[in-house]
Protein backbone atom coordinates (compact mmCIF):
# COMPACT_ATOMS: atom_id res chain seq x y z
CA UNK A 1 0.00 0.00 0.00
CA UNK A 2 1.43 3.03 -0.87
CA UNK A 3 0.40 5.36 2.20
CA UNK A 4 0.66 2.24 4.48
CA UNK A 5 1.99 3.29 8.00
CA UNK A 6 4.20 0.88 10.49
CA UNK A 7 4.48 1.91 13.64
CA UNK A 8 7.13 5.30 13.23
CA UNK A 9 8.00 4.41 9.62
CA UNK A 10 5.61 5.34 6.66
CA UNK A 11 5.77 4.86 2.59
CA UNK A 12 4.62 8.12 1.89
CA UNK A 13 7.08 10.32 0.28
CA UNK A 14 7.54 14.35 -0.22
CA UNK A 15 7.23 15.23 -4.21
CA UNK A 16 9.09 18.71 -5.05
CA UNK A 17 8.80 20.29 -8.53
CA UNK A 18 10.58 23.49 -9.26
CA UNK A 19 10.72 25.56 -12.40
CA UNK A 20 9.54 27.00 -15.86
CA UNK A 21 6.23 26.14 -15.97
CA UNK A 22 5.60 24.79 -12.47
CA UNK A 23 2.76 26.33 -10.33
CA UNK A 24 4.39 28.45 -7.87
CA UNK A 25 3.40 27.44 -3.80
CA UNK A 26 0.68 24.49 -5.21
CA UNK A 27 -0.27 21.46 -3.19
CA UNK A 28 -1.55 18.81 -5.14
CA UNK A 29 -4.75 17.14 -4.58
CA UNK A 30 -4.62 13.98 -6.19
CA UNK A 31 -1.87 11.17 -4.57
CA UNK A 32 0.95 11.17 -6.74
CA UNK A 33 2.74 7.62 -7.43
CA UNK A 34 6.12 6.76 -8.50
CA UNK A 35 5.05 5.49 -11.49
CA UNK A 36 4.00 8.91 -12.11
CA UNK A 37 7.51 10.35 -12.28
CA UNK A 38 9.09 9.53 -15.50
CA UNK A 39 5.88 10.31 -17.94
CA UNK A 40 5.85 13.99 -16.39
CA UNK A 41 9.66 14.05 -16.33
CA UNK A 42 9.33 13.18 -20.38
CA UNK A 43 6.30 15.51 -20.71
CA UNK A 44 8.40 18.65 -19.74
CA UNK A 45 12.03 17.60 -21.57
CA UNK A 46 9.14 17.59 -24.88
CA UNK A 47 10.11 13.53 -24.98
CA UNK A 48 7.53 10.83 -25.79
CA UNK A 49 5.91 9.14 -22.93
CA UNK A 50 6.46 5.61 -22.97
CA UNK A 51 3.77 3.55 -24.39
CA UNK A 52 4.10 0.97 -21.49
CA UNK A 53 4.39 3.52 -18.50
CA UNK A 54 1.86 2.94 -15.92
CA UNK A 55 1.91 6.38 -14.44
CA UNK A 56 0.33 9.48 -15.63
CA UNK A 57 1.42 13.10 -16.10
CA UNK A 58 1.12 15.38 -13.03
CA UNK A 59 -0.68 18.28 -15.47
CA UNK A 60 -2.13 19.32 -11.74
CA UNK A 61 1.40 20.95 -11.41
CA UNK A 62 2.17 23.24 -14.38
CA UNK A 63 1.07 27.27 -14.85
CA UNK A 64 -0.97 25.75 -18.08
CA UNK A 65 -1.70 22.49 -18.34
CA UNK A 66 -2.50 22.94 -22.08
CA UNK A 67 0.83 24.54 -22.99
CA UNK A 68 1.96 21.94 -25.07
CA UNK A 69 -1.21 21.25 -27.09
CA UNK A 70 -1.35 25.03 -27.81
CA UNK A 71 2.34 24.98 -28.86
CA UNK A 72 1.29 21.82 -31.36
CA UNK A 73 -1.82 23.68 -32.68
CA UNK A 74 0.42 26.88 -33.48
CA UNK A 75 3.08 24.63 -35.55
CA UNK A 76 0.33 22.68 -37.26
CA UNK A 77 -1.28 26.35 -38.76
CA UNK A 78 2.62 27.63 -39.20
CA UNK A 79 3.02 24.37 -41.77
CA UNK A 80 -0.71 24.56 -42.84
CA UNK A 81 0.12 28.26 -44.30
CA UNK A 82 3.28 27.36 -45.48
CA UNK A 83 2.14 24.80 -48.26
Amino acid sequence: LPTAKWGVGSLRGLLVLNGPGIRKGARLQRTVHLTDLVPTICHLLDLPVPADAEGAVLYQAFEDPNLKLRELEQLRKLAADAR
